[in-house]
């Protein structure tokens, strides 16, 4: 039997307890609130990037002189990586390009593409129209994360990467060409931009582009289709993904330039894109420098 000391000792200790749930609850919930601040303020710099992203000065894209810094935005597992469209003197079959995937990834879902951009004074419509598609069917992704796809076998000297030889039935085109790597198809002998406006006709179409990018010989009359727009005077020979930028159809994302010989994998240092990186060079079947 409980004594009157003993009843008041049980209800002090149960005042106690009472006090200390409701001071944890508390802390509980400023610590909620602290966090959802916190989250809040996470969240700031997407929606400013968003807002800087839609205010971009459209002209920047056509300034090699105003190209931004190669910062990484989110990775994509499938991005084109490398490109060399016009190698020094002869083409020699030196021409290649090179997609980045994740190792042992099949690719047999996606399409590469070429579009025309050039202006041609006896045909104007010409631009928009898709000079090359094929699929990836059949390709998986090197152990080293790496694809080449190439007119002959001039490139073979990793065992990590996929080498696609005779992928390419002629050289490429040179001047102002769009790169496009899709899902779906296929694509072949279509127009993208009827109306020659430099706009995907399609939304369609569009919501299948992976990743893309284009050279730019910089002619007033000539279009692309893409954002990652890179000019040069006589338009690029090459193109190179900064290795630590996976983000698509990102002008940051690349470095580029014209290409001097005897071997096609190096820089001319006096063509190249105003943010060219120390040490650039073409690394077809490695990881890119830098």
């Amino acid at each position: 039997m409980s004594t009157p000391r003993t009843a008041g000792l049980w209800l002090l200790l149960a005042i106690t307890i009472s006090a200390c749930s409701d001071s944890v609850g508390a802390g509980t919930d400023a610590g909620s609130a602290d966090d959802a601040a916190s989250t809040a303020d996470d969240a700031a710099p997407a929606a400013g990037n968003a807002d800087a992203a839609s205010n971009a000065n459209p002209d920047a894209a056509l300034r090699p002189d105003a190209l931004p810094s190669p910062d990484a935005g989110p990775p994509s597992p499938v991005v084109l990586n490398e490109i060399l469209a016009d190698p020094p003197g002869t083409d020699g079959n030196n021409e290649f390009i090179e997609i980045r995937c994740t190792p042992g990834l099949s690719l047999a879902t996606f399409t590469l593409m070429i579009v025309e951009g050039d202006f041609n004074m006896g045909d104007p419509t010409e631009r928009g129209k898709v000079t090359f598609a094929k699929d990836l069917a059949g390709v998986s992704c090197g152990s080293g994360g790496f694809v080449i796809l190439q007119l002959r076998s001039v490139y073979d000297d990793f065992a990590t990467t996929t080498y696609v030889d005779d992928y390419f039935t002629t050289n490429l085109q040179n001047g102002t060409q769009t790169y496009l790597l899709m899902t779906g198809g296929p694509f072949a002998d279509m127009d993208i931009d009827d109306d020659d406006d430099g706009v995907v006709d399609d939304p369609a179409f569009t919501a299948n582009i992976v990743d893309s990018v284009a050279f730019s010989d910089g002619f007033a009359d000539d279009l692309v289709y893409s954002p990652a727009v890179l000019v040069l005077a006589s338009g690029p020979d090459a193109a190179s993904r900064f290795a630590s930028n996976t983000s698509a159809s990102t002008q940051a994302s690349w470095y580029f330039g014209s290409v001097t010989g005897p071997s096609p994998t190096h820089y001319d240092p006096t063509e190249v894109s105003a943010n060219f990186p120390a040490g650039g060079i073409l690394s077809p079947g490695e990881a890119n420098s830098p």
